[in-house]
């Protein structure tokens, strides 16, 4: 479950992304983090207060696939510029 939200100076910065936050990489870390312990089934799994540094970029090469479905961001084609063409 994740934590409760509560109101504060960094909730004025992120909270249009609480939403991001709570549905998608609280999930992301967790498995993350089950990954580490290498635990397969969600009822084993006991959270815990102690991060790897690699875990955390397993963690953050999982968030951004996620968020690159979530936010829309796969790239798109530059559109055309101004032609250039020569004096003569």
């Amino acid at each position: 479950m994740p934590p409760r939200r509560r109101k504060s100076a960094y909730w004025n910065e992120i909270g249009s992304q609480a939403d991001f936050i709570f549905s998608v990489a609280w999930e992301t870390m967790k498995y993350a983090d089950m990954h580490a312990k290498g635990i397969s089934l969600i009822h084993l799994y006991e959270e815990g207060t102690d991060l790897d540094f690699n875990i955390g970029l397993y963690f953050y090469e999982k968030l951004w696939c996620v968020a690159k479905v979530f936010f829309d961001l796969t790239p798109r084609p530059a559109p055309p510029g101004p032609r250039q063409s020569n004096a003569v």
